[in-house]
């Protein structure tokens, strides 16, 4: 036992024997050595059986140990690893395998955050720059209309004249300078002061009739502030608009279309 039988030489039918040698054992000379178990060796040559196989022989990476185990077939050499590695000889580590599978979908939840946060932070600044702006047109409104402020009992309706963009057209009477003027109703519910259009509409009509100063054009005179409904007082033509005019003598010469353009320049 320990030894197997091997021919002398290629040309030298004559047998000899050799002792086994490390990994392998033979309990009968007759027989060629056998391999041990896999992942054990023996601990010297000449083993005779296989229980001499005592030896762990595995190169286990990354601080691995080696280890006998146990199994219904026998015995066998294993790697204990340590953590993060795996694998037969701990070769594999998995953090390399868990950790993009991890970080992949954390990254995207990261700048799906990120992303949120900004757009949030963005149009919080935008809200404020608009409250800002609102205001900022509120208190110019204010500030027109306290200039040109006339009270309601100051004015008493005649007539409807006719309809314009933000209400209805109408001749009154202006006690406290005794004289006539057009007033135009302006509907606060349809202007929506709480919207910047509708301040905006109000604060450039207001603006655009203070500006004009011609003795042919219609002149700004004030405004009336009401809960549900103004007044801009306009300087009263009881000779009708230009408009008028053209319309109900559309035969007029070029020369007096021209004087029109005139006067109106």
């Amino acid at each position: 036992p320990g030894f197997e039988t091997v021919a002398n030489s290629s040309s030298d039918l004559s047998q000899g024997c050799q002792p086994c040698k490390k990994k392998s054992y033979s309990s009968t000379p007759d027989k060629r050595c056998q391999p041990c178990p896999s992942g054990l060796t023996t601990e010297a040559i000449q083993s005779i059986n296989e229980s001499k196989c005592t030896i762990c022989d595995l190169q286990c990476h990354h601080g691995g140990q080696c280890e006998i185990k146990f199994a219904l077939s026998g015995p066998y050499g294993a790697c204990r690893c340590s953590f993060p590695y795996h694998g037969s000889r701990c070769q594999h580590n998995t953090l390399s395998v868990v950790l993009p599978a991890v970080l992949v979908p954390l990254i995207a939840i990261a700048l799906l955050v990120v992303a949120i946060r900004y757009m949030w932070s963005k149009n919080k600044a935008i809200s404020s720059q608009h409250v800002k702006l609102l205001n900022d047109a509120r208190e110019e409104l204010h500030e027109l209309v306290q200039a040109t402020h006339i009270e309601r009992d100051d004015l008493k309706v005649i007539r409807v004249l006719a309809e314009g963009s933000l209400g209805t057209v109408s001749l009154a009477h202006w006690i406290s300078r005794d004289r006539e003027v057009a007033i135009k109703a302006v509907n606060m519910e349809r202007l929506r002061l709480d919207s910047d259009e509708g301040i905006a509409t109000l604060n450039d009509e207001i603006n655009f009739l203070r500006s004009l100063r011609h003795r042919n054009i219609v002149g700004y005179e004030g405004i009336v502030v009401g809960h549900e409904e103004s007044f801009l007082v306009l300087e009263y033509c009881q000779n009708g608009s230009l408009t008028s005019v053209l319309e109900t003598f559309p035969n007029l010469t070029e020369a007096v279309r021209s004087r029109f353009m005139f006067d109106i320049g």
